[in-house]
This record gives structure tokens, sequence and C-alpha cells, in this order.
């Protein structure tokens, strides 16, 4: 069971960005199944070190891209990369004190701003 399914309607229509979000789904979905038990392989730690890692290669190529484009509204873009990027932070920390519920915790937040940032704000620079 996944907790996100790729659907056209989070495409931002650039097929680059657009397998990195699927990436960061796919990372989401892999903390979902061990925070249910489904996946005995990796730890918690590993998959939020993977997101740490990956999220920043992905926010530093769509912030290029922004710049390349002559995004206006970058800025504020940015402040919502650099506020998911502290809320990961502060998840490994918690991490290391109470994983069960650190990983609830963040898969609640990844999950309501993942989609919310992919629909709203980056559909934003590809109108």
């Amino acid at each position: 069971m996944s907790l996100f399914s790729w659907s056209d309607k989070y495409s931002v229509g650039n097929a680059e960005i657009d397998s990195q979000h699927k990436k960061l789904f796919d990372i989401l979905n892999r903390l979902f199944d061990i925070c249910i038990g489904k996946n005995q392989v990796d730890t918690g730690e590993s998959v939020i070190d993977e997101l740490e890692s990956y999220t920043d290669y992905h926010f530093k190529f769509e912030e290029q891209h922004m710049r390349d484009i002559g995004y206006k509204d970058i800025d504020n873009h940015m402040a919502g990369h650099n506020f998911f990027t502290q809320e990961i932070m502060f998840a490994k920390r918690r991490n290391a004190q109470d994983r069960a519920n650190t990983d609830n915790k963040l898969i609640e937040f990844l999950s309501n701003w993942l989609i919310q940032h992919v629909t709203e704000e980056d559909k934003k620079y590809t109108i």
C-alpha cells in the first residue's frame, strides 16, 4: 500500500522536475512503509537521510530552473524550501529520541507539505 501514487495532476510540465517529484514521493512512500511495519529492510533514519540528501539536490535544481526562466517570486518559493529543509533537520533530531512518533509526525508533515507545494507553489512557475 502506497501513501502516494503519481498522477498527472502533480505534473508541472517539466519532465526532469516531474521525475524528481516522483522520486520524493517514492522516498515518502518508503518512510510510510517503515512506519506501518511493511518495510523491515530500511530504517527510518536511513530514509530520512536519503530524503534530506535528495531534497537538497532537487531544491537546488528547481531553484536554478526558476532563475533560468526569470521566475519573479523565487524568494518566496525558496523560503518554502528552507522551511521544509529545517523540518527535516528537526525530524532527524527528534528521530534520535522517539523514532515511532517522529516518523508519524514527519509523514503527516511531508504529505501535507509536498502535495500542497507541488500542486500549488511549483505550478506557479510553470504558468
